[in-house]
This record gives structure tokens, sequence and C-alpha cells, in this order.
């Protein structure tokens, strides 16, 4: 997530094309026997109907009382640098555990994401900032910083627009939690409005 007049592709993503939207790298399944519990509750939530402000709740302190578990495996460690990584689809309800690896500099464009989702930080710090919805003009409303253990979440349609960016540290990197995988992105581009791009992910398959 590097393009700024894109969704963000780190900048290990560039070379990747829309046809190719998940992308392998050469290496072993991560153990991840002490995340199996959050996939579980994941699923019994997901399971149990439409998700709401509630359920966004209950999934974002799931996620954030998971992030020490995501450190002990070593889960910041097993990258090969800055882009976006597919480490979990459920195949039954369709959502998604993705991570993102920031470097200084990475900046998405304006986006939104169709399906609710939850962000958190489990190295170093991220910033968000969320925008109106206006189609042709969208105006900031607040910029947030996102030290380490912050999570944050998006639900359509009133709270599913912002940017997000690298703020602090090497490298920052970022869990998130979707819906359904995001194979594509409406991204503002100035002049021209929301504009659908493409986005690309490699697999880094957890262990469970």
């Amino acid at each position: 997530m590097t393009q700024m007049t894109q969704m963000t592709q780190p900048r290990a993503e560039v070379s990747m094309t829309s046809q190719s939207p998940t992308m392998k790298i050469p290496a072993t399944k991560i153990p991840a026997t002490k995340i199996q519990n959050l996939i579980k509750n994941l699923r019994a939530i997901v399971a149990a109907g439409p998700i709401g402000s509630g359920e966004i709740a209950e999934i974002q302190n799931l996620v954030r009382s998971s992030l020490a578990d995501m450190r002990a495996i070593g889960l910041d460690t097993k990258h090969d640098g800055p882009g976006r990584y597919l480490l979990y689809k459920d195949q039954d309800f369709g959502f998604v555990i993705m991570m993102l690896v920031w470097a200084p500099g990475d900046k998405t464009s304006i986006h939104d994401h169709g399906t609710w989702g939850v962000e958190a930080v489990l190295k170093n710090t991220i910033a968000v900032t969320s925008y109106t919805l206006c189609e042709n003009d969208p105006e900031e409303i607040a910029k947030i910083i996102l030290p380490e253990d912050s999570v944050v979440f998006v639900l359509p349609p009133e709270f599913d627009r912002h940017v997000v960016e690298h703020h602090a540290g090497d490298q920052a990197i970022s869990i998130h939690v979707y819906g359904k995988e995001l194979l594509s992105a409406r991204c503002f581009v100035p002049g021209d409005g929301f504009i659908d791009q493409p986005l690309t992910a490699k697999a880094l398959p957890l262990d469970i």
C-alpha cells in the first residue's frame, strides 16, 4: 500500500496485480495455537447474526486480548517487509485476519471497506483520520494517534471512511479483522471521486 493516490499498498506489494490477489511467500506456517480462541470466538459471533455496534465491541475486545499472544508467537517478525499479509480466511463465514506492515511514509488514500472491520496496533504507532461520507469532496472529521494495543473499528455506512498511515517507529504493524476478504477498495481520487482499486496480499498462514 504505497501509492499515495490509491488504497495503501505497502511497498512489497507494488509489483503484484489484481489477477493474483493473494500471493504465497516461501515460508512454513506460523505456529498459532494461542490464536485458536480468537478464531473460535469470532466464528461464534459471526454465526449468531448481523454485526452491529454490540458485536463490534465484542470483536474489539477479542482482538485486543489476543495481541500479546500474537507477539508471543513472534507474529510481528514473520514477514518480509512492508505489505498486506493474509493470515486466516474462514471457509464457512468468509471473515479474514490480516497483518499490515507499514514503513515510514506509507499512507492510504481516503477509502472505505464495504464491510465491518476491527483494526489493532501490534507494533509501534499508526494514525487514523476519519472523513465525512461526501462522495465528491470528503472532509476530515478527526485524526487519532494509535500506539500499541489500540483498537478501532469500521462499520458501514456511518463509520467506514478513513486514511491510515505510519506514524512512529521503524515499521508499524497492525492486525485487521474484516467481514470479508478485500480484493478491492473504493479510493478517493481528487477530481474523479471514489474509484475501485485492486488490492493484493501475501499469504502468511497461521498453523492453528
